[in-house]
């Protein structure tokens, strides 16, 4: 099996820690975000909407007071009249508000609960305009069957939709805040993975520049040292790697090689010296 290059090696380490924390960054920032955007939510537009959805409740609470004023005004049509005007007020009142909740409302569901409330509170103020013209012309007995049986189940038709509308709110304010919790716990422990996973690569890398760099540079050294202090026998290590250690390896056994020549061309030199002087 062919071994990777020192510089192959390193480069791969390096672009695995550097991928490691370009994604722990991304996942950091996607997390703070979809964090914040969920507050941002919860703060503004969702309590924004809650706070109106409160306020409608309250004026309707206001017009079936009006309402009743008529109801209890029943025999004297000039005072049926003036709690009109203020039944009117309060209904015209109750309904600017509603108007305002559907240019606010940003979900189907919202958006349906809102538009019951508008269509209800309108079928509650005909029934009480038709009360109180039944008052006024006389019709006592026709009015009271209204006024007994009508009015309360429209009302209370009315009633529920509001609290329908709050309770959607508050369901989607619960859920904001489960799915921020949610955000939160998968990104922190997406960020311990990646933190893990960035710390096993960097020890890895360490390791493989100590053992694997590191450490045969220190004995290529000491072997270069004893070639240059004239011992010519003892072996290069890493001649066999295929890598950069294992060139400078093959490299400094040349050397050797050509030293233990230089050292048998000298010897034979010698002794053909010796058998000249001799001859």
């Amino acid at each position: 099996m062919r071994r990777f290059t020192i510089k192959t090696a390193l480069t791969c380490a390096l672009s695995i820690i550097t991928a490691g924390i370009i994604i722990l960054s991304a996942t950091s920032f996607y997390g703070i975000s979809a964090v914040y955007a969920n507050l941002e939510d919860i703060g503004g537009p969702l309590t924004k909407r809650q706070a109106l959805a409160g306020a409608v409740k309250t004026e309707f609470i206001g017009l079936r007071l009006a309402v009743a004023k008529v109801s209890i005004a029943k025999g004297d049509p000039d005072a049926i009249r003036k709690a009109l005007v203020g039944e009117k007020a309060q209904a015209d009142k109750l309904a600017g508000m509603i108007s305002e909740y559907q240019a606010i409302a940003r979900t189907g569901k919202g958006k349906v609960l809102v538009d019951k409330i508008a269509s209800s509170v309108a079928a509650y103020v005909d029934v009480s305009n038709t009360l109180a013209n039944l008052w006024i012309a006389g019709k006592n007995d026709e009015a009271q069957v209204i006024s007994d049986n009508k009015i309360p189940s429209v009302a209370a038709a009315a009633a529920d939709s509001v609290d329908d509308l709050l309770k959607y709110i508050d369901s989607r304010i619960t859920d904001t805040v489960a799915d921020a919790a949610a955000t939160k716990s998968q990104i922190t422990a997406l960020m311990m993975i990646m933190s893990g996973l960035s710390i096993m690569f960097a020890i890895a890398g360490m390791w493989y520049v100590i053992s694997g760099v590191a450490n045969p540079i220190g004995k290529l050294a000491d072997a270069m040292r004893r070639l240059a202090g004239g011992d010519l026998h003892s072996q290069v290590p890493f001649a066999g790697r295929k890598d950069e250690l294992g060139n400078m390896a093959e490299a400094v056994e040349v050397f050797r090689n050509a030293g233990l020549e230089n050292k048998r061309l000298e010897a034979e030199a010698a002794e053909a010296r010796r058998l000249q002087e001799e001859t």
